[in-house]
């Protein structure tokens, strides 16, 4: 059975734990020398960084989290209420009605299967932020009572919705694969020096970091670039209409004109990172990610690869 049909099978029967799974996708990052794939799986398994270094899949955060509150009146009163998020300033929702879930994989298979929903209390500056609301009139209260407590609930439905979403694009990943390169994953197998292989792997890894939703495989874009086989003034042509500057383009032609093919394929690969993480300016109002998709596409087409 080849690695394709062991993640596929492992992603669809629910038997395989996610941990393997990820590891044969780590076994298919290195045949592929994916430096996007062996990022994802070390980070889906030891976690991600805190500080935001590094970008966050779309299915891990932020997401929306229910806050539970105890309210404290006279006499010792006390009230336990879900607290909304309506007329909270714009600035504090993220940090008090949303979760990043940055742990390691087994972390959130541990938190899935407590008897109890995890939570994360509020600072005592949330709190005072929060009674000073009150007292403005911005936030809803209770009569005789302020807010004593805050917990930021994280249901084990929705980490388990994570657990399953990077099932998902495991399998997704395979699958894609499997129709376009059969033999990817096998030792000696098409690699993303092949600039076939590595559009199918960044438009996947792209949608992973919530980045290609609206591109969809292929379609789209097929449709607005069209550049012929070796035709290098349609080429530049393309390339301007998707916003790039002068310098730019000038290099994209340098590259797709005279660079060996190893090291051709590298550099296309590089310079569409570069637009999708916004480090290449762009003039136009087109999404950078769509924009490093339609540019790979674009040059796919001059070198006569699809």
């Amino acid at each position: 059975m080849t690695l394709l049909n062991q993640i596929i099978d492992g992603a669809s029967d629910g038997c395989t734990a996610t941990s393997d799974l990820l590891r044969k996708i780590q076994v298919l990052a290195h045949r592929l020398d994916s430096v996007e794939l062996k990022n994802w799986v070390s980070h889906e398994l030891n976690g991600y960084p805190v500080e935001g270094v590094v970008p966050l899949p779309l299915y891990r955060g932020p997401l929306s989290s229910p806050v539970r509150g105890t309210y404290a009146g006279p006499g010792g009163a006390r009230l336990v209420h879900v607290i909304s998020e309506q007329g909270v300033p714009e600035g504090a929702v993220e940090v008090l009605f949303r979760a990043s879930l940055t742990q390691p994989l087994a972390e959130l298979e541990r938190l899935a299967s407590q008897d109890d929903d995890a939570g994360v209390e509020w600072s005592p500056r949330a709190i005072g932020h929060w009674n000073k609301w009150e007292d403005e009139e911005l936030v809803p209260s209770f009569p005789w009572m302020n807010l004593f407590s805050a917990v930021k609930v994280l249901p084990r439905s929705v980490v388990l919705g994570v657990i399953d979403s990077i099932r998902n694009k495991a399998l997704e990943l395979a699958l894609e694969l499997q129709a376009e390169f059969p033999s990817a994953g096998t030792e000696g197998g098409p690699t993303v020096a092949d600039l076939e292989v590595a559009n199918t792997v960044w438009t996947v890894t792209n949608i992973i970091y919530g980045n290609g939703n609206s591109i969809g495989h292929g379609e789209g874009f097929n449709q607005s670039v069209r550049v012929g086989a070796g035709d290098l003034p349609a080429f530049v042509a393309a390339v301007t209409e998707l916003g790039l500057g002068i310098k730019d383009v000038e290099e994209l032609a340098e590259i797709v004109s005279s660079v060996a093919s190893p090291e051709r394929v590298s550099r296309l690969r590089q310079f569409g990172e570069r637009i999708a993480d916004g480090a290449v300016a762009l003039t136009g109002n087109v999404a950078a990610n769509v924009v490093a998709t339609q540019l790979l596409q674009a040059a796919r087409q001059y070198l006569n690869l699809i």
